[in-house]
């Protein structure tokens, strides 16, 4: 019995990961959702994130207004339950470079949510905002 007590604790403490252990690895871009005075509208094209023990590498094309625009960048980043910051060392056309973006992270069975501009405080406008979601990438 105690055998079998010591597997369920060991077991346990495996699928209670620290938060940042469970979105480590590489995602897939499924949708960007972008709200603008409660207009819900989608973005196409796609995207990689890739997420280290402390570095998030993303690339990404995307078909906006009728041409291709290209998104990728580096970062640092800390997480607190769902308070995720990204400290960008490196942006497409230097955009956020050196700066810090909050973003809301969440887990939700097998699909990680992405969402922004995040109020100090750490909500956000629900009539203006973006989402992006992920699915683990294989």
């Amino acid at each position: 019995m105690k055998k079998l007590a010591s597997i369920l604790v060991v077991l346990c403490l495996m699928a209670f990961q620290p938060p940042a252990k469970k979105f480590q690895g590489t995602w897939r871009m499924v949708s960007y959702q972008v709200v603008n005075n409660g207009e819900s509208n989608y973005l196409n094209g796609e995207q990689f994130k890739t997420w280290t023990k402390n570095h998030v590498l993303f690339v990404g094309k995307f078909h906006v207004n009728g041409e291709d625009r290209y998104n990728y960048g580096s970062a640092t980043y800390t997480i607190d339950g769902t308070h995720y910051t990204e400290n960008f060392i490196h942006m497409v056309g230097g955009a956020n470079e050196g700066q810090a973006v909050k973003v809301l992270l969440e887990i939700k069975g097998d699909t990680l949510y992405q969402t922004f501009p995040i109020k100090d405080d750490w909500s956000f406008d629900k009539n203006n905002y973006r989402q992006e979601k992920y699915v683990r990438a294989e």
